[in-house]
């Protein structure tokens, strides 16, 4: 069953709300010191593992709608960064991390609701 448009419409708009809710998290929290990008790969693959169960039509690509935001704010932070004269590449390595993490949750729980679908239609006996 393949996703309408209204759902890749919505996983849209949690991607672009995950980054805010990641670092609401933290600071309400105060944990910014305990490493926060493995907190924002847990929230994105959390996100992205319950799409890919619910359609697993969409695959890996779940992961991608789901971090998207985290591209756009690590994006203008590593910009940031170039006009300051600094050259930092590890807030768009990072965004790489968050991606692969969710991209590799929704694609485990595709496979997952696949190989359920799967075994429940295998004849018995």
């Amino acid at each position: 069953m393949r996703p309408s448009v209204a759902v890749r419409a919505a996983a849209l708009g949690i991607g672009a709300l995950a980054p805010l809710v990641v670092l609401g998290a933290l600071a309400q929290l105060d944990l910014f010191d305990a490493h926060p990008l493995a907190f924002a790969c847990g929230v994105c693959g959390a996100l992205a593992l319950g799409l890919g169960l619910r359609w697993p039509g969409g695959s890996w690509r779940w992961g991608a709608y789901v971090s998207w935001g985290f591209w756009a704010f690590l994006g203008l932070t590593a910009v940031g960064y170039a006009r300051a004269g600094r050259l930092e590449w590890h807030p768009v390595a990072e965004a790489g991390a968050i991606t692969l993490a969710a991209c590799l949750a929704s694609g485990l729980g595709s496979l997952g609701v696949g190989r359920r679908g799967a075994a429940r239609r295998r004849p018995v006996g």
